[in-house]
């Protein structure tokens, strides 16, 4: 590697600094996360001061290189606990991918927490690195794609040629969105009559006493605090003019529009569930469908009006009985999905092998 690279590790007080004097903006179009995103890592309390949290490659200022790590607690059968971080954002720069740099990045990103990593639900594209480390997959899982229209950007990305017609495939687009949204909305009319939606940016303590009882399997011991950092809202950056935002987010985490929506689903004043989707332009990323005994059909039902209400038209999620009731139930023009796997380093104690991953699990960057 060039002598003018240089490796950079960011503990939890480092990024406080670097907040303060803006450091890691200077100088980059490529950044790690936004001012608000490095804000949120931070409020972590499962981060202790001295924790890494990010492990960054420079060529003189240029960021070439980024692993990003989340401390967290995680949890076996038997309720013994240990602490790891997550590592589920791993970036070189363009012109270094057939360098040694990525490979050298990740070694001493793990290097600085001991290996004590957990990767949730590795993509195929980094798949023959971790065969060659000392790396298990202790859980498997599909992440399912649905789209409820034609959409534009999708369509000119597989027939470029297309692309002059943007304005007209625009029209499609809208048409098509509305025609499913008209066909899907009678579908769940009558269940959604009588619900009624409390949306909330913290949970408050009737809330989690509700809600705590469906989380005791997880593989991540949830806890009140845990939740409401997660769901947070400080970590995002509206950019309505996104063209003229002079930064590139590793973590995306800047857009046009993006929230967390989170709520419960009553009727007549008794919960029904908890649902909280990140939403992001178009996409509605489901974080937290927790349907409570009996409830399925009016959390469904709450999910999907709330998906038409705040304009989006993908919706993505790794809940099994969310995934398979919308191929049955919804009319979509598109469904993918892809088998993932979730990883830890062999020098992680835990046996984790009969520990069952959960869809809000992890869900963090």
């Amino acid at each position: 590697m060039s002598e003018n690279i240089s490796i950079k590790k960011f503990t939890k007080k480092d990024i406080i600094l670097a907040v303060v004097d803006g450091s890691f903006l200077q100088n980059n179009i490529d950044i790690p996360f936004t001012p608000a995103k490095a804000a949120w890592l931070v409020q972590n309390s499962r981060a202790e001061e001295g924790d890494i949290l990010a492990v960054l490659a420079y060529s003189d200022h240029r960021l070439i290189s980024y692993v990003a790590l989340v401390p967290d607690y995680i949890q076996d059968a038997n309720g013994n606990t240990a602490k790891v971080s997550w590592c589920n954002r791993w970036w070189i720069a363009h012109d270094y991918k057939d360098s040694i740099l990525a490979t050298y990045t990740m070694t001493e990103a793990l290097k600085s927490v001991g290996n004590q990593v957990v990767i949730k639900f590795l993509g195929k594209e980094v798949e023959g690195y971790y065969q060659k480390q000392p790396f298990a997959t202790f859980a498997e899982r599909y992440r399912y794609y649905f789209i409820f229209s034609l959409d534009t950007d999708l369509v000119i990305m597989k027939f470029p040629m297309l692309k002059k017609f943007r304005t007209m495939l625009s029209w499609v687009d809208s048409f098509s969105k509305s025609v499913t949204a008209f066909i899907n909305s009678r579908k769940i009319k009558e269940t959604i009559e009588p619900l009624k939606y409390n949306y909330i940016s913290r949970l408050d303590n009737e809330l989690w006493s509700a809600l705590a009882p469906y989380l005791t399997k997880d593989l991540v011991p949830k806890t009140k605090e845990l939740i409401n950092w997660q769901i947070s809202n400080s970590q995002y950056q509206r950019t309505p003019v996104a063209n003229k935002y002079p930064y590139h987010c590793l973590i995306a985490s800047a857009a046009n529009q993006i929230f967390n929506l989170s709520f419960t689903v009553k009727n007549k004043n008794r919960f029904l569930g908890f649902i909280s989707v990140l939403v992001r332009n178009k996409e509605y990323n489901v974080k937290y469908f927790i349907p409570f005994d009996g409830c399925f059909e009016e959390c469904f039902g709450a999910l999907i009006e709330n998906f038409y209400s705040v304009g989006t038209s993908m919706l993505y999620t790794e809940n099994e009985m969310l995934a398979a009731a919308i191929k049955e139930r919804l009319t979509t023009t598109f469904i993918d999905e892809r088998k993932l796997y979730a990883l830890k380093h062999n020098q992680v104690a835990l046996d984790l092998s009969p520990v069952v991953v959960q869809d809000h699990d992890g869900h963090y960057l």
